[in-house]
């Protein structure tokens, strides 16, 4: 609450000093109003208070001509001349009800230079203790807890925003009038030219005023956004609420961020999954049960159904494993837990290799990892001759065909596997990862579910399950098939990288948490990828915006 409160004063102290005009443009702008102002009186026939108008305009740009005397030397100097244009025909009137040319006499007797500098240094000197107090102003209220904010502080920022809303206003209005004046043909020739590039100047002045203006709009709108939030936590909070409870809404605005980032990653068609996939279970568990009652035996087709369903639905109920330390502090919440439930781990039995097949085996190994398949096929290809039904030289030999795209290839050995053992993790892994490449996500997700559920704690299992989740549209479950991955296999930087891009997606997106799984991923060997680290630079601004 300090930190905000801290972020609002400084924004209502830079917009003190944008609006009060410290510069030679906006004391420029300030005289130009006045021009305008006089010369809508004289049109208007209101020839007294046009003369006065005008008159104050002179003085302010004869005092403006001294304080910088290299400022724009033909702008004032035309402005000077057009002002004593107007006066001279409106001091040959004769008085409406005063006198004017006598007003004006007499102003111009009593005005001087002397009296000019002590106006300006009076001012600057009120200025810089108007400075003060708002610097101990906000030291004061830095030094307070949120439930002792003045409202009326709140009040009075209003107030200027009022105010800069205001003078926006009129600033557009004269812009405008003088893009009237503008297009009118007064004179005509070599004066015409001159004037014309003087105009031009002065144009170029209001647009760097202009700009000037829209940063101040922009800085008006964010404190608007900030007094808004202060109002409503100061009408939320209890008269009675002590200091740990103000020190606790930090940690209760991230909980509320985290639930509806839960909330928003499930969307309607994967609801109406679910249910349909729940309801499938529990008609195939009736089908069975009376199947099973008249014949004492279940079909295996039905049981394999009913078997990848409830795999399924379990990848769908995982819930993430526990955050790191080093997530925690993200979080900004010592107190957050998460749990990660699932069945124990199952034990993989590998059949055993044909005698004398150990050493091809590993050869063949070294030249997968090495990037020569043809090579790898070749060795698993002699071991198969031996022993054709060898599943764990079938589930190496899918892959191997795969990293060549072979899919066809690649399809037929995993069949071929599935035919010896139909819940062999290792060839629903390989199925799955063909469904994947093949980009048929509802069958990529019933393979790797299946063999995630026979063995849970395979690393490329949980992380090309993120990935097919992902795919699905299913951010939460995603979520926790990946950090299952990396739990599992700590250094992985091609799952730290999914994680990475899982919390930077997501709405709102985790900006630390993203850059911090993807720190991880460049860590484990993945390259950098320039086109993410804009995407979180992005939502870094986005954010630092709001």
């Amino acid at each position: 609450m300090k930190r905000q409160f801290a972020f609002v004063a400084a924004i209502i102290l830079s917009v003190l000093f944008l609006a009060r005009g410290e510069g030679p443009d906006d004391k420029y702008i300030q005289i130009y109003n006045l021009i305008q102002e006089a010369d809508a009186l004289n049109d208007g026939g209101q020839s007294r208070d046009a003369a006065l108008k005008y008159f104050e305009a002179q003085k302010a740009l004869k005092a403006l001509q001294a304080e910088y005397p290299n400022w724009n030397g033909n702008v004032v100097t035309f402005r000077l001349g057009y002002i004593a244009s107007k006066l001279e025909p409106l001091a040959a009137k004769p008085p409406e009800t005063n006198a004017v040319p006598a007003v004006v006499q007499a102003e111009a007797a009593s005005a001087s230079t002397t009296n000019q500098l002590k106006e300006w240094q009076d001012e600057i000197k009120r200025l810089n203790a108007r400075n003060a107090l708002l610097e101990a102003r906000i030291k004061e209220a830095l030094s307070v807890q949120p439930a002792t904010l003045d409202p009326r502080e709140l009040a009075k920022a209003e107030e200027q925003i009022r105010s800069l809303q205001k003078e926006k206003e009129l600033l557009k209005v004269s812009l405008e009038q003088e893009k009237a004046r503008a297009q009118r043909p007064e004179v005509t020739g070599p004066a015409k030219a001159t004037e014309i590039a003087v105009l031009e100047q002065e144009r170029q002045i209001l647009a760097d005023v202009k700009q000037k203006l829209a940063q101040q709009t922009e800085l008006t709108v964010a404190l608007q956004k900030e007094n808004d939030g202060l109002k409503k936590q100061l009408a939320d909070a209890r008269p009675n609420r002590d200091s740990a409870a103000a020190a606790d809404l930090p940690a209760q605005l991230q909980a509320a961020k985290a639930t509806i980032a839960a909330l928003q990653s499930s969307n309607l068609a994967l609801r109406t999954e679910e249910i349909l996939l729940r309801g499938s279970v529990a008609d195939l568990n009736r089908q069975l049960g009376k199947r099973g009652n008249h014949s004492g035996t279940r079909p295996n087709e039905q049981t394999r159904q009913l078997e990848t369903a409830l795999a399924r639905l379990a990848a769908y109920d995982a819930k993430p494993a526990p955050y790191t330390a080093e997530e925690l502090a993200l979080f900004k919440q010592p107190d957050l837990k998460a749990t990660i439930a699932g069945p124990p781990p199952l034990k993989r039995t590998v059949k055993e290799l044909p005698p004398g097949a150990g050493p091809i085996m590993e050869e063949a190994k070294r030249a997968q990892e090495a990037g020569r398949f043809d090579e790898a096929e070749k060795k698993l290809l002699d071991v198969l001759r031996q022993d054709e039904k060898n599943l764990y030289v079938l589930g190496i030999l899918a892959t191997v065909q795969m990293d060549q795209n072979r899919l066809s290839d690649a399809e037929k050995t995993i069949s071929q596997a599935l035919a010896v053992e139909p819940r062999d993790p290792a060839s629903l892994l390989a199925l799955g990862l063909l469904r994947y490449r093949q980009e048929k996500y509802d069958a990529a997700l019933d393979a790797l579910s299946l063999s995630a559920s026979l063995i849970p704690d395979d690393p490329r299992t949980q992380y090309f399950l993120g990935k097919t989740l992902i795919q699905k549209g299913n951010r939460t479950a995603a979520e926790a098939a990946l950090r299952k991955a990396v739990q599992l296999r700590p250094g992985w930087g091609e799952a730290h990288y999914s994680l990475a891009m899982v919390y930077a997606t997501q709405q709102p997106p985790f900006k630390e948490l993203a850059q911090w799984h993807y720190q991880k991923a460049i860590a484990g060997g993945y390259p950098r990828d320039l086109e993410f680290e804009k995407l979180l630079e992005d939502k870094k601004s986005s954010a630092a915006a709001q």
